[in-house]
């Protein structure tokens, strides 16, 4: 002992470590008597640490190049290499720094401290540190044991969990369930499973913002091993370790330690803290790192695992999925439910390793307080580097957030104030200790699918909420369903108003026969509630909802909104020539207190030039809404947009060089090749690299944004130059203009009373040229399920007119070219990326209609593993967006801090949720895959605000948790949203009758857990009123002109009774007839030879004559065999 400690005390380290290796001594004697067979000692006890090298600091590695600009963490500063080094090493987030020159200059540099280690570009004359710690392999390897089917490999001296895998030996070297050790996660603040973090004060501190924060990720000591016996299969004293990473002294003792759970069946990872002070401690933040295991998608895709949380309180947990393969999914939920709820998620912004650092918080109130000033520790102000990029930001900041945008930061947002949960802060008296735990189990097999059927077998209560998490207060028949733990009970459910003004009642419990408690909700108001489920065993589990206004109700404020004040009238003086067109808007207030209003300047020069997806998605959201519930305004519009703007110039408004969006057929100024191709924006700047303030090049304008061209705001801020503005290769920009000539062919074919500019002909004409002009890109575009719904018409109506039929052939062969090479595609997810979430709609919608389910039952797994189910409305279908605000936003809440700008909501929701949608048609036994999608129907109507402004995604970030205020990107979504919205009726054996986006009216004896033996009348509640789903039947009905009010089913008479909304008077001015398309999509229920009595087929459509009553409303009879 007397050796190992002087070894110790020669290097620096405190001479508690003495006491680390005498334990250390211990177990290793322990281990060698036990390979005698004369003494048993613990299943995968840990050896000796090393004691040849200190904990990683400051170590780094050179090479030439420099590295890309942004991600400075610092300002820059010139000085010499070896002060840069200390510099770095001592500033959080720095991971290196670049300056010109070698790597033996000695003399001041101009150096630039950054938060990423790459990428590095070519350069002779640059030279790159990047800080490096050596990757060692594993300590210990331990098999969980029992049927886990989990491995894991402890880290040398810090036992945490290097890679967390399953034992199949076919994939262990493969990937990880969590972030994996590797060199982009090899230094300090780069959190690895089984790393906690505390922040606490002592009982006496009066400051609720002054909390010491300590963390085992900040690898400032050694973990010390303990003697472990089974069911623990290691532990260790993290103390040291922990102490080490602030400059207060940590008033507790810490244990760690990973047990096979009694069941044999999970992993638990268990914390036991004992205060050691004189004094009561309060506990202001408990949290367990669960960070992601980003991998290198494109290039090892196989190796990305994924995690969304439901932040359920006591029953809360993280689902874990691995995003190719075979979708292997792990569960993580509270191994003591009464110390360790799932009371918020944090992103940890201290933590810069590869990937997402998110951590399971079971102490929140140090952090709420935090939150509520929307800021995050160690993120409490502006910083040096940002007030050195953009001065203005640091004048009077409210938050420590820029915008992309604007003159002022991120300003301050309420509703951080209210987090998922309350707040909890924990006394810990003197010698007093507290026990947390999380249990780690595998979903045995079928992936997110059988997720639930995991839950419950782990202990934990299942919850489905019908129509999702989010609905309108006009609906009667939300349900709440909850399959409790076995041999426990629901005693009550009680609701708690989180916003102001709204609120959910509970109605009385009933018994469905697959042993579900069925609630019934009715919401009122708009905003946030939490629910709290009540159970026998003393626990509770918390659902969040969203109530919103009815769904009609927002779309027609959306239309509105968009034909009369994001509209940009068409003699508006704007020398680019946007004017009639539908313009980004702000909703955000600005300095006179009114919203900011139309976006008409950004250095993102696509956002504001109406292509790419912020700059197209307004004209596309008008687009969709007008084809989903026309009027004749809002019809005029989209006509005057496609005149006037994107393929036609305005002489009078703009200046010359006159340009129309969409290259016009003709214009002999440009090769003739580009016609019909669609250019980058017509926003654009006199230069790309050095842009003017004053002048496009052409004519004089005022540029106001031009200053925060190139500048490093986590997004592409690309000033384009006017060559690069009239570029036409980008595919991604057709779907977005394709969608308005779909839109009007739609109008003037369906809705014939309506008027409009041009033929249908003229219209469906234009939208095919488009597309066929792209020719056959390989990968998917976002919305380019219209390209499907072209293709549709095109045959439909090609049947009697040889110009059109002609384009359906061409159109047909360049589509069904991309869908055979997608079916032999491992992996077809990529869009503008090696890996995205955007392509997969189009690749499933194309193999799915050329008939190989096999290929696009790839893709829909893959799409399960990042749309999830969560009884948390924000993640129930919300998938992430990553990037996007960046790109497409305003404001920015990790700018800074190296983590991605989690948002949810976003348009990869409303468009992954097509392939899910469109899958459960086919498959209708696959319920699950409709309550993702609906979370995300439902969901998305919640961006649109009381004034029918659109937000492009909610801010999922507790110091935020709220909707940004440009409409962004949001009509890429609400395109899938208009086209795939409806109410869907379902039977489910074990649930009974459900209905989502409706009600049911009348059902025999009121009894609505078993509606099969008599009529059901169902009453549409969703955005349109065009689409409607009969589970029993598989039969999905379709309206191209009029709505539904209500359908009657008689399922055992083989008959429904259709109503329709508009009377013979409203008819008259819309359209001639009621078209109703009557699909059967699955041969898994019976029914076939669908028929409307008394109608003729025209065109794949039952058209249906209005009543001659004036004010009488037209019915239908569909009947079948």
């Amino acid at each position: 002992e007397d050796v190992e400690g002087a070894y110790w005390l020669e290097r620096g380290m405190p001479p508690s470590h003495c006491v680390g290796v005498r334990k250390a001594m211990q177990a290793l004697a322990c281990a060698v008597i036990a390979s005698a067979s004369l003494l048993g000692c613990a299943e995968g006890l840990v050896p000796l640490p090393s004691l040849e090298e200190p904990p990683c600091h400051g170590q780094y590695q050179w090479k030439p190049g420099y590295l890309a600009e942004g991600n400075n963490v610092i300002p820059a500063a010139t000085t010499t290499v070896e002060a840069a080094r200390s510099k770095c090493a001592d500033t959080l987030n720095c991971l290196g720094f670049t300056y010109q020159g070698t790597n033996s200059t000695t003399s001041p540099v101009h150096v630039f401290f950054k938060s990423a280690e790459g990428p590095i570009s070519g350069s002779a004359d640059w030279s790159s540190w990047t800080q490096h710690c050596t990757v060692s392999p594993p300590v210990a390897t331990i098999e969980v044991g029992g049927d886990s089917n989990l491995v894991i490999r402890l880290r040398k001296d810090y036992y945490n969990i290097q890679n967390p895998s399953r034992v199949d030996p076919a994939d262990d070297s493969l990937w990880s369930f969590t972030r994996p050790l590797d060199s982009s996660s090899d230094q300090p603040n780069m959190a690895l499973l089984g790393d906690v973090t505390i922040r606490l004060q002592m009982a006496s501190e009066t400051d609720n913002r002054s909390w010491s924060f300590f963390s085992s990720s900040a690898l400032t000591g050694n973990a010390d091993p303990m003697q472990a016996e089974l069911p623990t299969l290691a532990a260790q004293d993290l103390t040291n370790l922990l102490n080490g990473s602030s400059s207060d002294d940590l008033p507790l003792h810490v244990i760690r330690t990973y047990e096979r759970s009694e069941d044999g069946n999970a992993l638990i990872m268990r914390f036991q803290m004992t205060s050691i002070s004189n004094e009561a401690v309060r506990l202001g933040g408990i949290g367990f790192a669960l960070p992601e295991s980003a991998g290198n998608p494109g290039k090892d895709i196989d190796s990305v695992v994924w995690n969304d949380p439901h932040i359920g309180g006591e029953h809360g947990f993280v689902e874990f999925v691995r995003i190719a393969g075979d979708h292997a999914t792990m569960l993580v939920v509270p191994g003591d439910h009464q110390t360790t709820p799932l009371e918020g998620w944090r992103p940890m912004l201290e933590d810069h390793g590869h990937g997402d650092g998110w951590e399971w918080l079971a102490v929140t109130g140090a952090w709420a307080a935090d939150w509520a000033e929307n800021t995050q520790y160690p993120f409490l102000n502006i910083s040096d580097s940002l007030a050195n990029i953009y001065p203005e930001f640091a004048i009077n900041p409210q938050t420590p957030w820029p915008s992309c945008t604007g003159p002022h930061g991120m300003p301050k947002l309420p509703a951080a104030k209210k987090p998922w949960n309350p707040p909890t802060v924990h006394i810990l008296q003197p010698k007093e200790s507290i026990s947390f735990a999380l249990r780690f189990q595998l979903v045995p097999e079928g992936g997110p699918r059988n997720r639930n059927q995991a839950l419950h077998a782990m202990g934990e209560p299942v919850v489905h909420g019908v129509p999702g998490y989010a609905f309108s207060s006009d609906m009667q028949d939300v349900a709440l369903l909850v399959l409790p733990p076995t041999d426990v009970s629901v005693i009550s459910i009680t609701s708690e108003s989180i916003d102001d003004g709204v609120g959910i009642s509970v109605g009385k419990q009933m018994q469905t026969t697959g042993g579900y408690a069925r609630f019934g909700l009715k919401g009122t108001g708009r905003g946030r509630v939490r629910v709290i489920i009540s159970y026998s065993d003393n626990t509770t589990s918390a659902v969040h909802y969203n109530v919103l206004a009815p769904f009609p109700e927002q779309i027609a404020k959306l239309g509105s909104f968009y034909a009369n004040v994001s509209w940009l009238p068409r003699d508006y003086p704007d020398p680019f020539g946007r004017s009639a067109s539908v313009m980004p808007w702000d909703r955000s207030a600005c300095d006179d207190g009114k919203p900011c209003g139309h976006v008409l300047q950004d250095a993102r020069a696509y956002d504001v030039g109406l292509s790419d997806d912020a700059g197209g998605s307004g004209p596309l959201g008008m687009a969709s809404k007008v084809r989903a519930a026309p009027s004749q305004l809002e019809a005029d519009r989209i006509d005057d947009y496609i005149q006037w703007t994107l393929y036609g110039i305005k002489t009078d408004t703009a200046k010359p060089p006159y340009k129309s969006l969409q290259i016009v057929e003709g214009d002999t100024s440009v090769p003739n090749n580009t016609w019909n191709g669609i250019r980058m924006t017509m926003f654009y700047y006199s230069d790309a690299g050095s842009p003017s303030n004053t002048t496009s090049g052409h004519f004089p304008y005022k540029y106001t944004e031009a200053d925060k061209c190139h500048k490093p705001f986590g997004s592409p801020v690309w000033c384009m130059s006017e060559h690069m503005a009239n570029a036409t290769y980008r595919g991604f920009n057709y779907p977005h203009q394709v969608a308005s000539y779909w839109a009007m062919y739609h109008i003037a074919r369906h809705y014939d009373k309506l008027t409009t500019r041009m033929s249908w002909q003229w219209y469906l004409e234009r939208a095919a040229k488009t597309i066929i002009h792209l020719g056959t890109p390989g990968v998917g575009f976002m919305d380019g399920t219209v390209f499907r719904e072209v293709l549709v018409a095109l045959k439909v109506e090609g049947a009697g007119n040889a110009t059109i039929a002609n384009y359906s052939q061409v159109l047909d062969g360049l589509m069904k070219s991309r869908q055979d090479r997608w079916q032999f595609e491992p992996h077809p997810y990529g869009s503008e990326f090696a890996f995205d979430t955007t392509g997969q709609e189009e690749v499933v919608v194309w193999n799915i209609y050329y008939g190989n389910e096999t290929a696009a039952k790839n893709v829909v797994d893959h799409v399960l593993s990042y749309m999830r189910s969560s009884p948390t409305w924000v993640y129930n279908g919300g998938t992430r967006s990553w990037g996007d605000g960046g790109n497409n936003g305003k404001y920015l809440p990790t700018f800074g801090t190296g983590n991605d700008n989690r948002g949810n909501m976003h348009y990869r929701a409303g468009l992954n949720m097509i392939p899910l949608i469109e899958w459960y048609r086919l498959h209708p036994d696959e319920l699950f895959l409709l309550e993702i999608a609906m979370g995300a129907i439902a969901g998305q109507i919640g961006n649109i605000d009381e004034d029918g402004a659109p937000s492009m995604m909610w801010h999922a970030v507790p110091y935020v948790m709220d909707y940004d205020p440009h409409s962004g990107d949001f009509g890429l979504g609400f395109f899938g949203n208009s086209l795939e919205s409806g109410l869907y009726y379902v039977e489910d054996k074990d649930m009974g009758t459900l209905c989502y986006l409706c009600d049911i009216t009348t059902v025999p004896a009121g009894n609505k857990t078993n509606a099969q033996n008599g009529t059901v009348t169902i009453t549409p509640r969703d955005s349109n009123h065009i689409n409607a789903f009969l589970e029993p039947i598989a039969l999905y009905l379709q309206l191209e002109a009029g709505t539904f009010a209500s359908i009657a089913a008689d399922f055992k008479k083989k008959m429904l009774q259709i109503t329709f909304t508009e009377t013979a008077a409203e008819a008259k001015n819309l359209f001639s007839a009621f078209r109703l398309k009557l699909t059967k999509t699955s041969k898994d229920r019976d029914g076939s030879g669908f028929l409307v009595e008394s109608a003729h087929l025209v065109r794949d459509a039952f058209e249906i004559e209005p009543s001659t009553a004036a004010e009488g409303l037209t019915q239908a009879v569909v009947t079948w065999q």
